[in-house]
């Protein structure tokens, strides 16, 4: 389930996209949590630490998803660069939960 997690050209089952989402989840809220302790402060507000969890979802997920397209070849296909961008809506209206769906799905292509 967890294998291959930093190869993205590797085409992954539906059980090993779904590893890949938890993980790379699990390092998207760990990275979130210790930008918001380092720019955020620790007397900081909430609302500073969703702006910053926000931004680190969106930028961490069009990173990954161009990743993948990339390495397997994909950046041609316009509607797999629809489906990238789409990464990035959908991680600032959902955070990391929901911008790495299409990642994964893309993983499994």
């Amino acid at each position: 389930m967890f294998n291959k997690l930093t190869d993205f050209g590797y085409k992954r089952t539906t059980n090993q996209a779904i590893g890949f989402y938890i993980a790379y989840l699990v390092v998207m809220i760990l990275v979130a949590m210790i930008a918001s302790i380092l720019f955020g402060g620790a007397d900081a507000s909430f609302d500073v630490g969703v702006k910053i969890g926000t931004n680190v979802a969106v930028i961490g997920s069009l990173a990954l998803s161009f990743a993948v397209l990339q390495k397997r070849n994909l950046l041609g296909d316009f509607k797999y660069i629809l489906l990238g961008l789409l990464a990035g809506v959908l991680a600032f209206l959902g955070g990391g939960l929901f911008g790495l769906i299409p990642v994964a799905y893309m993983t499994t292509k």
